[in-house]
């Protein structure tokens, strides 16, 4: 699923944010929904402007949902809105 964030500033250090759902269904929030903080990523930069996120542990991710991306909508920001 698409998704178009704002780049961030916190301390000097540009952040974006994942979204909450997709992490729920990757199974790596704790039972709480609160992000479990031993999860770590690797982000790589493929090309300027262009990243790659990944779980470095995959077998913490949850793989039994389908999804189907290209059909998924593209969401702006952190609000309702969405865009295909």
């Amino acid at each position: 699923m698409a998704q178009i964030n704002s780049l961030n500033n916190r301390n000097g250090t540009g952040m974006i944010t994942l979204a909450k759902d997709e992490l729920e269904l990757c199974g790596l929030l704790d039972e709480n929904g609160e992000s479990d903080s031993d999860v770590q990523f690797l982000i790589t930069m493929d090309e300027p402007g262009a990243w790659t996120v990944q779980v470095l542990d995959q077998d913490r991710v949850t793989t039994d949902f389908q999804a189907n991306v290209e059909d998924a909508p593209v969401r702006v920001g952190s609000g309702a809105e969405t865009r295909r």
